[in-house]
């Protein structure tokens, strides 16, 4: 079960995150601190409903 919510936040991440940075404009420096913030909001997530 514990896979299956990697791969989900994963398989729902990534296209938030090419969504945003489509979105916004952003390339680079910006799009990579883009990818971090949405990882540690996730991972945030993820810890605080355990």
């Amino acid at each position: 079960m514990e896979q299956a919510l990697y791969w989900l936040t994963g398989a729902l991440g990534v296209p938030l995150v090419n969504w945003l940075k489509q979105r916004l404009g952003w390339q680079g420096r910006a799009a990579l601190w883009l990818t971090t913030a949405v990882a540690a909001a996730t991972l945030a997530y993820k810890l605080l409903s355990q």
